[in-house]
C-alpha cells in the first residue's frame, strides 16, 4: 500500500514536472512496480520535455475572457427572438436571404443556386 503511494506520487510529480504526459503513466507505473528505485533513478535524470503550460498566457489575453452570454434578439433583432434548441429549416431560411441577399437575386434570374431549384 505505501509502495503504490510513494509509486504515484513519484509519477505525478513527474508529470507535473513536465517528464512525459499524463497517456504514458501506466508505462512508468508497470517500470516502477518491477523495480522502484531504477525507475526514480530515471525519472530523476529525465529533463523536462513538455511545456508546464503549453504557451505564454500573455501572449493571448483573450483567452482569460469569460464568454458572455448572447440574448436571442440580438442574433436576429429583437422582434423576431428564436430559442437557440429550435433552429429549424425556416429560421436557416430567413438568415440566409438576410445574410447573402444574393441568392434571393440569383434565383429569381433563373440560376440554380441549390438542389432542387
Amino acid at each position: 500500500m505505501f509502495e503504490h503511494a510513494r509509486r504515484d506520487a513519484v509519477i505525478s510529480a513527474a508529470i507535473a514536472a513536465g517528464k512525459f504526459s499524463e497517456d504514458r503513466r501506466s508505462f512508468w507505473e508497470t517500470h516502477y512496480d518491477r523495480d522502484p528505485a531504477g525507475t526514480e533513478a530515471t525519472l530523476a535524470m529525465l529533463a523536462p520535455v513538455l511545456p508546464v503550460e503549453p504557451y505564454p498566457r500573455e501572449l493571448f489575453p483573450e483567452l482569460r475572457r469569460q464568454p458572455q452570454p448572447v440574448a436571442a434578439s440580438a442574433l436576429h433583432g429583437a422582434a423576431t427572438a428564436y430559442p437557440t434548441a429550435q433552429v429549424t429549416p425556416e429560421v436557416v431560411a430567413v438568415w440566409s436571404r438576410d445574410l447573402f441577399p444574393e441568392t434571393q437575386q440569383s434565383s429569381q434570374q433563373g440560376r440554380v443556386t441549390r438542389a432542387n431549384d
